[in-house]
């Protein structure tokens, strides 16, 4: 069951990452500046950002079953859109279906691997769950980038058509799971939670940071990714996510969330900072990728894992707030990114990502988030044996 959950996270995921790679050649068919192109990604990462805490709200009394297939016939519906779009506003719209696709899709998959995992497993089921979005930057976005290069940017998208189609039929196999209806007040409160709010802000910050260089990657390894040696670099930046996304949850388990966040933030601040001397070294540039794979990627259960632990009665909503703070994120990377290149040029994205990474590390060090209060049943826990049927 959770391999049909990271199924759709793949399909989510090659899409949001896949375009970054296709960005140029959706700006020269569409005929405008790549910069422009970019903010494709923040209407998606916005509208996810908005409709996730909505759709939950409107979808919180729905078996979790029926809201995965809604979602995925969403998503694949925007894909299509996108793929068959040929002006900026046509493009626009099935990115905006997407996006709210995958709110409802993403933070509801977590929700209930959670809900079918023992406490003492949790971080490994989110890592498999995750762990679709990780496969997809090792298989889906080389191969959607090498399918533009040999067809079109299109032929890429319907790639994730389909898969989303294949997401949506898989959808039939999860057991029906019901977890406990939460009002908008309730929502609201949980961002009072001790601890919420800053590791919401951490999730916001990384986000920004990472993409405001992956979303602008062709422009920044141009000097030393001409033809298919693209589709290469981003292999090893996935192939390292997968790796840092499988050790994260072994390592949350075992040592709990706030060391592995230490880890990975120092790491991601010092590479980024990197970025100027490795965009010009093919030696030096996909050994930074696998960097920002590993502990990129090793960032994400953790952060999962601190909300659970410090909303544990309200978890899903925590995790759903989690979702639309990385889209907030997203958005604002792309955002800042665009600006970036078209005020100082690439070799400037990889510094300025580096203070928001540094800024999440500040807020991991000084705030220590408390856990949530001792016996009050997480949903996730205690609805997988009641909810099932």
């Amino acid at each position: 069951m959770l391999a049909v959950l990271a199924l759709g996270t793949f399909a989510v995921g090659t899409d949001g990452f896949v375009l970054a790679g296709l960005l140029p050649a959706i700006a020269a068919d569409l005929d405008v500046p790549v910069a422009v192109a970019g903010q494709f990604v923040t209407l998606f990462a916005v509208t996810y950002a908005i409709s996730a805490p909505v759709v939950a709200l409107v979808t919180a009394r729905w078996d979790r079953r029926a809201v995965l297939f809604g979602a995925q016939v969403l998503f694949t519906v925007g894909m299509l859109l996108q793929a068959l779009s040929d002006t900026v506003a046509v493009m626009a719209v099935g990115r905006v279906v997407a996006a709210v696709g995958a709110s409802a899709y993403t933070p509801t998959a977590a929700a209930v691997a959670g809900a079918l995992a023992p406490p003492e497993r949790r971080g490994r089921a989110l890592s498999t769950v995750v762990g679709g979005m990780t496969v997809a930057t090792v298989l889906g976005v080389p191969v959607g980038v090498l399918l533009s290069q040999w067809g079109s940017w299109r032929t890429a998208l319907l790639m994730v058509t389909a898969l989303g189609v294949l997401a949506t039929v898989g959808t039939a196999v999860v057991p029906p799971v019901r977890l406990p209806a939460v009002d908008l007040r309730t929502r609201l409160l949980v961002l009072r939670r001790p601890g919420v709010p800053s590791t919401l802000l951490v999730t916001m910050a990384t986000m920004a940071a990472a993409f405001s260089v992956y979303t602008y990657i062709a422009e920044l390894l141009s000097p030393v990714a001409a033809g298919g040696v693209l589709s290469l670099l981003l292999f090893v930046y996935g192939a390292a996510g997968v790796v840092g996304n499988a050790v994260a949850g072994r390592l949350t388990d075992r040592h709990g969330s706030r060391p592995v966040l230490l880890v990975a933030l120092v790491s991601l601040t010092v590479m980024m900072a990197l970025w100027p001397v490795g965009r010009e070294h093919i030696a030096l540039a996909p050994v930074l990728l696998a960097l920002w794979g590993v502990f990129g990627w090793m960032f994400t259960i953790p952060q999962q894992h601190r909300l659970i632990e410090s909303a544990p009665e309200a978890a899903p909503v925590a995790l759903g707030w989690n979702s639309s703070a990385l889209y907030a994120g997203t958005a604002a990377g792309s955002l800042l990114g665009g600006s970036v290149l078209d005020l100082a040029g690439p070799a400037w994205l990889g510094p300025c990502a580096a203070l928001g990474s540094a800024l999440a590390l500040a807020v991991v060090l000084l705030v220590r988030p408390r856990p949530g209060r001792a016996g009050q049943p997480a949903p996730v826990a205690s609805v997988a044996s009641a909810s099932r049927t």
